[in-house]
């Protein structure tokens, strides 16, 4: 029986970067499955591509495997508080999202949007109330840049007809 670090080595070494991450949350080694999405994560934004259809299926195939450790937590969290038996643990107010919404902070590609709909049904806006606030302040910021770009491309435009006229 191969090792499952050195399984999980082999496979992402073979480029097989989705079983990689299913072997090593086979076996729960979720640190193993981010280590994995990090180098791939990694490998990807230091590659450079000339083709921009190229770098979007390199920057989904990242997005996919951060979505299947998330899915995962968050599926094992919920078995988890289930498989108690303890109907304590499963009212909504004892669910704790932290490790699930820690991912997000791990991988800049993944949103809250991403991830809500592996949560159980029971949880209520309570329980992502500062996940989606930080969510919307991220958007905010990305908007407020956007912004910026466009009076900087306007201010050029009108430069560049002036030189012209």
């Amino acid at each position: 029986m191969i090792p499952i670090r050195a399984l999980v080595q082999l496979l992402a070494t073979m480029g097989a970067f989705e079983e990689a991450i299913e072997q090593a949350l086979t076996v729960n080694d979720v640190q193993l499955a981010k280590q994995m999405a990090n180098q791939v994560q990694t490998m990807l934004t230091t590659t450079t591509d000339h083709h921009h259809q190229q770098q979007h299926s390199n920057q989904d195939l990242a997005k996919r495997l951060w979505l299947k450790i998330a899915k995962h937590v968050i599926k094992n969290i919920y078995d988890t508080k289930s498989d108690n038996g303890d109907q304590q643990q499963r009212e909504p107010g004892n669910f704790d999202i932290s490790m699930a919404t820690n991912i997000l902070n791990e991988c800049t590609l993944l949103k809250i949007e991403d991830i809500l709909p592996y949560f159980p049904e029971y949880l209520t806006i309570d329980h992502f109330k500062s996940a989606i606030c930080e969510s919307l302040e991220n958007y905010n910021q990305h908007i407020e840049s956007l912004r910026d770009d466009m009076k900087l491309a306007t201010e050029s435009a009108q430069q560049i007809r002036e030189e012209i006229a």
